[in-house]
């Protein structure tokens, strides 16, 4: 197997399978190439992101329609961009809050099983940014 796609430990990668309940059926939900795609385009611009804090968090203020010009060859709707992150962030790759001021703002940041995707060790450093720290594996 290739260690990684996108940079992203593709085992661990791998493990992040879950069964949800969407209308009302059970759903098998997984990361595949795609969302890391977007994964790697969310982790290379944050920095380049207006950014808010919000209960001492750093998160990065994102517009669908950005990510959808900025990658036109994932080919995918605004409601289906907004299921995959949905989707990191029920694996709790990325975090979300919904800020409802002058309209509504999405706003993403980094959740504990980041760490794990951009290292295979159980204890994590800290890379440029910051993004890293101590994670546990509970939530997938």
């Amino acid at each position: 197997m290739k260690f990684t796609i996108e940079g992203f430990n593709q085992e661990y990668a791998t493990t992040l399978k879950k069964v949800i309940e969407k209308k009302g059926k059970e759903v098998l939900i997984q990361i595949d190439c795609t969302d890391l795609v977007i994964l790697r385009w969310f982790v290379d611009f944050y920095p380049k992101m207006k950014k808010c804090t919000i209960e001492g968090k750093e998160y990065a203020k994102l517009t669908h329609n950005k990510l959808i010009e900025d990658l036109p060859l994932i080919n995918i709707s605004r409601q289906s961009f907004i299921e995959r992150m949905q989707k990191l962030f029920e694996f709790d790759i990325l975090t979300y809050k919904l800020i409802k001021e002058n309209g509504n703002q999405s706003v993403y940041g980094f959740g504990e099983n980041y760490a794990y995707l951009v290292d295979n060790t159980r204890v994590i450093g800290s890379n440029q940014q910051g993004l890293l720290g101590q994670t546990n594996n509970n939530k997938s």
